[in-house]
């Protein structure tokens, strides 16, 4: 099985570490996880060439453009923001900037795995549908 490799980048390092050890709980193996603080921490990232990329664009030096900057940096990458905004308009927005989803922070628990295997089917990549179990199979 080939691993996912995400990178998620947030100011906050508990948020960074409560994200990886989800993952790595509920991910079975298929995750390969790498965070940043900031944006700016990516660019020394040129090794790195995710499937996926989770951020947080309401943090400092955060924003719409650092949607845009990503998907620059990472073209092939599927960008999901993570966000304590949940509003119609916000994802309306998020989504225009080129973000491939949005998930709210309050429902990462039931709503972070399926919208990452949607997203990586939506890119062509491999994604179980069985690889989320319990109440994670709830729709994002």
């Amino acid at each position: 099985m080939r691993q996912t490799d995400v990178l998620v980048i947030d100011h906050s390092t508990l948020f960074l570490a409560v994200v990886r050890y989800f993952l790595h709980m509920c991910g079975d193996g298929r995750f390969a996880v790498q965070t940043a603080s900031t944006v700016s921490e990516t660019e020394n990232l040129t090794w790195l060439h995710p499937d996926l990329v989770l951020t947080d664009i309401k943090r400092p030096g955060g924003g719409l453009g650092t949607i845009t900057h990503l998907r620059q940096q990472f073209p092939h990458a599927g960008i999901i923001v993570l966000s304590r905004v949940d509003r119609h308009g916000f994802r309306a927005a998020v989504a225009k900037a080129g973000a491939d989803a949005c998930v709210s922070k309050t429902n990462l628990h039931t709503g972070l795995l399926p919208t990452m295997f949607a997203v990586l089917r939506q890119r062509g990549r491999s994604a179980p549908a069985d690889a989320v179990v319990g109440s994670l199979r709830e729709a994002p």
